[in-house]
């Protein structure tokens, strides 16, 4: 809530949830991964990424990134009943398949 709430926006807590966000990423040995942090998701006015997008560009696994362009904002966005219905079937299809999806970016068409 420090970093949600403009009322009780701490400036140091940026550089922690950056670390969070890096090590998370960089730690993690999975061969398939999602990532949502939408618009507002957790440091209201500023945008984690840049940062995200690095790190999921060196790793050797097949990824999905939901960023601030997606749909749905705020924290929890991806846990929301419109999230499932907008992006639901390509993140079951993501992570269902038998085969190995190919390694590097996998992006999600909006379902209208």
């Amino acid at each position: 809530g420090s970093c949600r709430d403009p009322n009780r926006f701490q400036p140091e807590m940026i550089p922690f949830h950056e670390a969070m966000i890096r090590d998370g990423i960089e730690q993690s040995i999975a061969p398939r991964i999602l990532i949502s942090l939408g618009k507002d998701d957790h440091c209201i006015g500023v945008t984690f990424t840049p940062l995200v997008a690095a790190g999921l560009a060196r790793k050797n696994a097949a990824y999905i990134h939901f960023d601030e362009s997606m749909r749905q904002t705020g924290h929890l966005a991806a846990m929301s009943p419109q999230f499932a219905t907008t992006y639901g079937a390509c993140v079951v299809d993501f992570f269902s398949r038998e085969e190995a999806p190919v390694k590097g970016p996998h992006v999600c068409v909006p379902a209208d």
